[in-house]
């Protein structure tokens, strides 16, 4: 009976995810907001759920270990036989294969280990193969920009209702807090919060473009205080590193125009400091604020100051040859933190830079940020270029500026690595010539449109 049962119910959803999958899957390889969706939609679900629940099989599988398997039978498919890739990133394909070989060694030697420790390093490398095997038109730039609104929209409202829970009470508020000092209002992860900022900077730069519609002039003041009241210092340093890039790559008109988004910024926060002074909540807020900024600047006792110490003591484990290629995968981080203490860390070092060097060498961070750099370059050379795109390629140097920032002091997530495969897409992209007499795909080279026209397709989008 219980064989029947099985066969029943098992037999009619084998066939469903046996013709779903492949459906699914040549989706994922033919839209790139099909992939999008995959990804963001699995991340928001991480930041509901604060941590996926795995399941074991020698080690734990976690459900985004799936969802990436699969975007990687995109991404690989799209390598090997899509005639429309815009051009392959050898820095970026050379970075994976020296990682694959430190997981290979790390495998050998450490077992199991090696792959927890690679595991994020699969999911960032996947993720960026996946983007920029894209050619970039203003139709796919434009549904890019409208899916990454959609879930900040979800993102901040999630966050409202984590603050309404902790204000009034509510028992759940237990289960997103993250033990720190700053918890009753950091309700949301790192990776969320600059997410957030991403955003901020995509409808301030609307604004400065004199593209926005009202409801930015709205969104842009909350988003900030949202990025504020998170009190994730990362992320602040990350959001300056961004504004920044913006003052030094786009036109002087931009720049003047930036104001207008920030005094309306400045507006909101005055009024929504006047609404926690009524309820009592101004001076826990600033207390908290002073607190965080206090221990990020304590260099002897604070978190900055122990993870430099960290940082320095990982350093002095390397063998000359290991600075070359790397410790593999698996092989850990243990360290002393403070002087004078007798318990060691093991987790990751919370600095991608160095977390690479220690497992692929200076092989593989030459490689990491040689991506970065020919990215830039290419980017930064259509000065001139009318924008036709939902997301001009200025606007996409500030977004990895803010992520370079941001993985001084965390891991990459892989959420963010979406920017940089569409970077390398669209600079490929740029550097290809249209089927109409040589054109590039924003325009001819003849040209020359005002500097507030890199907002052309933005402006389509939050018109709407």
């Amino acid at each position: 009976m219980e064989a029947l049962l099985t066969l029943t119910i098992g037999l009619p959803l084998a066939i469903v995810l046996g013709l779903a999958l492949p459906m699914l899957l040549w989706l994922a390889y033919s839209r790139i907001t099909v992939g999008l969706v995959i990804v963001l939609a699995t991340f928001f679900m991480e930041v509901v759920y604060i941590e996926y629940p795995g399941f074991w099989v020698g080690m734990y599988i976690y459900p985004t270990d799936l969802v990436f398997a699969f975007l990687a039978l995109a991404a690989l498919s799209r390598l090997f036989i899509a005639g429309d890739f815009p051009g392959r990133s050898l820095p970026w394909l050379l970075f994976g294969a020296v990682v694959v070989v430190s997981f290979a060694l790390g495998l050998a030697q450490f077992g199991k280990a090696a792959g927890t420790d690679f595991r994020n390093y699969f999911y960032v490398w996947i993720c960026a193969l996946y983007f920029m095997s894209f050619p970039v038109d203003p139709a796919r730039t434009q549904a890019i920009v409208r899916v990454w609104l959609v879930f900040a929209g979800l993102l901040l409202g999630l966050a409202c209702f984590r603050w309404v829970a902790e204000f009034s009470g509510m028992p759940i508020a237990a289960t997103w807090r993250d033990g720190s000092k700053a918890e009753e209002f950091r309700v949301l992860p790192s990776g969320a919060a600059l997410y957030l900022v991403n955003t901020l900077l995509i409808l301030a730069y609307a604004i400065a473009a004199r593209v926005a519609k009202r409801w930015v002039w709205v969104a842009v003041p909350v988003l900030l205080v949202a990025i504020l009241v998170l009190q994730h210092r990362s992320v602040w340093i990350a959001a300056a590193a961004g504004i920044a890039a913006m003052y030094v790559v786009f036109p002087g008109q931009i720049r003047l125009k930036l104001a207008r988004p920030i005094v309306a910024a400045v507006a909101v926060v005055v009024v929504v400091s006047g609404t926690l002074t009524a309820y009592g909540r101004l001076d826990t807020l600033m207390y908290k604020v002073g607190e965080s900024a206090a221990t990020a600047t304590d260099l002897a006792g604070g978190t900055s100051g122990g993870r430099l110490y960290g940082w320095h003591q990982l350093l002095l484990q390397l063998e000359p040859v290991e600075y070359a290629i790397g410790k593999p995968f698996g092989s850990g981080y243990e360290r002393y933190e403070f002087p004078n203490v007798r318990w060691k860390a093991t987790y990751d070092p919370h600095n991608f830079y160095l977390q690479t060097l220690l497992r692929s060498g200076a092989i593989g961070l030459a490689l990491l940020l040689m991506t970065y750099v020919v990215t830039f370059r290419r980017l930064l050379r259509h000065r001139d270029e009318p924008g036709r795109l939902a997301l001009p390629p200025r606007l996409v140097v500030v977004m990895l500026v803010t992520q370079m920032a941001y993985i001084l002091t965390y891991r990459m997530p892989y959420e963010q690595v979406v920017w940089l495969g569409l970077a390398v897409g669209i600079a490929a992209s740029l550097r290809r010539p249209s089927a109409t007499g040589g054109a590039s795909l924003l325009g001819t080279a003849e040209m020359k449109p005002d500097p507030l026209e890199y907002a052309g397709g933005l402006g389509n989008l939050v018109r709407r």
